[in-house]
C-alpha cells in the first residue's frame, strides 16, 4: 500500500525557493564562466610556450 504525504506550502516559499534557485544558478553560471576563461588562458599560455621552445632551437642540436 502506497503512502502519499502531502505538505503545504505558501505561495510566497514557493516564489523565495524559485528566486534562491535563480540566484544561485547565476552565481554559478558566473563561476564557471570564470574557469572557462582561465582555462582558455592557460590552453593560449601552455601553446604559445610550446610555440616558442620549438622555434629556439639549436641549429647545432640537429
Amino acid at each position: 500500500m502506497e503512502i502519499l504525504r502531502t505538505s503545504k506550502v505558501t505561495l510566497k516559499v514557493l516564489n523565495e525557493y524559485k528566486t534562491e534557485v535563480n540566484a544561485t544558478t547565476k552565481y554559478l553560471e558566473g563561476h564557471l564562466e570564470e574557469i572557462l576563461t582561465r582555462l582558455e588562458w592557460l590552453r593560449q599560455s601552455s601553446k604559445e610556450q610550446s610555440l616558442a621552445e620549438s622555434t629556439n632551437t639549436n641549429p647545432l642540436d640537429i
